[in-house]
């Protein structure tokens, strides 16, 4: 039988691989739990708390019809909470986290599913879409330093977005940027 040689295990996985690894799975748990962290900041409009998932120097893009790019922490934290007071009550969904490292540096992608609930008569809004981040590690963690966000569909928002690049996909007629999807139960 040989006698194993080296510093690592005998499966022929060195200690510095093993580090690496854990490393990685490490940076991409607390990157998927930023992700998480910005939808319960969102529902509960904890809007004073969003220092927890980006940067001070971040740009955010939600789509035209949001107000399109914001520059700075700040100039985020007061439209969204502008913008989420108008609803009675909202639940985002993350799915799908697709994380790339690169040092201290990651981009992520992932899915979201919102809907927001309208006092009166008006039906809830919904949308389907995906959010795009660049992110760095700063302050002892990871901080989302870009976001765009692009959207499948929706349902009874008013606003227009910026489409999923999709192949086949049809123009939207002239004016339109966002597809919107019939009144559920048609």
């Amino acid at each position: 039988m040989a006698e194993h040689q080296g510093d690592g295990p005998a499966t022929g996985v060195q200690i510095g691989d093993v580090e690496q690894r854990l490393r990685a799975i490490e940076d991409r748990a607390a990157i998927v739990e930023v992700l998480h962290r910005y939808y319960h900041l969102v529902d509960r409009i904890a809007t004073d708390r969003l220092a927890e998932v980006f940067t001070e120097d971040c740009v955010v893009d939600r789509g035209p019809g949001m107000g399109g790019e914001r520059r700075g922490l700040d100039h985020l934290a007061h439209s969204l909470a502008a913008g989420l007071r108008r609803f009675a009550a909202t639940s985002h969904q993350l799915s799908s986290p697709v994380v790339t490292l690169d040092g201290d540096q990651a981009t992520a992608a992932s899915s979201v599913l919102a809907w927001h609930h309208v006092p009166g008569p008006t039906p809830d809004a919904r949308l389907f879409g995906e959010y795009h981040d660049v992110l760095a590690r700063r302050h002892g963690g990871w901080r989302i330093t870009v976001r765009h966000l692009q959207v499948a569909g929706h349902r009874d928002f008013d606003v227009a977005w910026d489409l999923i690049d999709r192949p086949g996909r049809a123009a939207p007629p002239a004016g339109r940027s966002e597809t919107h999807l019939p009144p559920a139960g048609t």
